[in-house]
């Protein structure tokens, strides 16, 4: 909070389904302890600092929205952003581009109306060589306590080989993204650290049988070191991951938080994981998320060990671990040291309790895919974790199949064992499904 200032911008995250109750406001005060500030007008909705603790459980969970600085004095930004970025424009912004033996060092800077739709990243870091350091810049390439608002395209993303050196991206706040996932990492060794972004929209006009899977943090490759990052709101994913192997899950990927999305995270394996055999899951948080909170949609062809998971408020199920071995493979899951919480609180019932086009509450989520669960009354009960399914082949997913249908050989084999794990306020035909 150091460089906060009066007279600069935030953004404050949504408590409830909908991305879109994330409100930017300006600082008008800031307390002596610079714990508190004072805006110059009050928010239109309500954003909760609920911390809640359950007798037995592990973990705390934490729902707590996010407030971040999108003000800086240096200013990158296409001259007819707001008219390129709007409606019926050509989503045509600025771009810059690091690669080769090249070094970028951006710190504290503002990136505005950025990225082409369908042709180029706003920030793009790609093929870079391990000759990009210097006397000047020993820590290499890397992206610090800056803003990148109002993305045409995925607003940064790391491109290039598996020997491409590596980059950090840390302490950023990124702010609206279009049809393309807002944080791309495709090669391995990076540090994506502390990074707060929201906003992912998904167009849908003639969409119906789109492939494309977005998400604000789209992990493609292992390892990268992922940490203490928030998928803040998502029309579709919090975090797509190709996930780290069991052995190294809590080093590279962590205290991760996603919510107000479809799904908080969507789950494959690493060619890592594949040679292990084991796919992990470490101290991820996810909350008020749609249609599931964690999920394995096409099905993990290896076994899973997730540990601290925290899920709540999902309006579907919280977690539901598909796998795909083969016809004499003996797959399992190891789910430890986790908590499942049905409605953390009654604004979570009151927050959406009509979806239709007739008569839409302003907490429910901004846009659902057609294959989303609850897209009219009755709301089904909130479900917290359906026991692991293994069968050899499962649908592709959104937007042209099911998230989680069945449409091969239902193997015999395979095991779910869970030990250390609270479930809390579920209330199912009397809850608020």
């Amino acid at each position: 909070m150091h460089r906060w200032a009066v007279g600069q911008s935030v953004v404050v995250t949504s408590s409830t389904y909908n991305m879109q109750q994330a409100e930017v406001a300006t600082i008008a005060g800031i307390s002596p302890d610079r714990l508190t500030l004072t805006l110059t007008s009050p928010l239109a909705y309500a954003h909760e600092g609920l911390v809640k603790r359950y007798p037995g459980a592990r973990d705390a969970v934490d729902l707590r929205v996010e407030v971040g600085m999108l003000s800086s004095n240096i200013i990158i930004t296409a001259a007819d952003g707001a008219q390129t970025r709007g409606s019926g424009g050509e989503m045509f912004g600025c771009a810059l581009a690091v690669s080769g033996a090249s070094t970028a060092q951006l710190d504290n800077v503002a990136f505005q109306y950025i990225g082409q739709y369908g042709v180029a990243p706003g920030l793009l870091f790609t093929s870079l060589t391990s000759s990009n350091r210097s006397s000047l810049t020993p820590g290499g390439t890397a992206l610090t306590n800056s803003a990148l608002l109002y993305g045409m395209d995925t607003l940064v993303a790391l491109r290039g080989t598996r020997a491409s050196a590596p980059v950090t991206l840390s302490g950023n706040v990124l702010l609206h993204g279009y049809d393309a996932s807002m944080v791309e990492v495709s090669t391995p060794g990076n540090t994506v650290q502390g990074n707060l972004a929201l906003g992912l929209v998904k167009e849908m006009v003639r969409r119906t049988q789109d492939m494309s899977t977005i998400a604000v943090f789209d992990i493609r490759v292992q390892p990268n070191f992922v940490t203490a990052n928030t998928a803040a709101g998502s029309e579709r994913m919090g975090f797509l991951l190709a996930g780290p192997s069991c052995s190294t899950s809590s080093t590279l990927f962590r205290n991760n938080t996603a919510h107000s999305a479809l799904a908080g995270l969507w789950l494959r394996a690493s060619d890592a994981a594949v040679a292990e055999g084991c796919t992990g899951l470490f101290n991820f948080t996810t909350f008020l998320t749609w249609d599931f909170g964690v999920i394995t949609t096409r099905g993990l062809p290896t076994s899973a060990n997730f540990t601290g998971l925290v899920v709540a408020d999902t309006k579907h199920v919280g977690l539901l671990p598909l796998f795909a071995p083969g016809m004499w493979d003996k797959f399992q899951l190891q789910l430890s040291e986790s908590t499942f919480i049905g409605h953390s609180r009654p604004a979570v019932c009151t927050a959406c309790t009509s979806i239709s086009s007739a008569g839409r509450d302003t907490g429910c989520p901004s846009k659902l895919s057609a294959q989303s669960y609850n897209q009219g009354l009755p709301f089904t009960p909130s479900v917290g974790f359906v026991a692991a399914a293994f069968a050899m082949v499962w649908t592709i997913g959104p937007e042209r199949k099911a998230w989680d249908g069945q449409m091969g050989y239902s193997t015999v084999h395979g095991a779910s064992f869970v030990t250390n794990t609270t479930f809390a306020d579920f209330g199912g035909s009397a809850g608020c499904g």
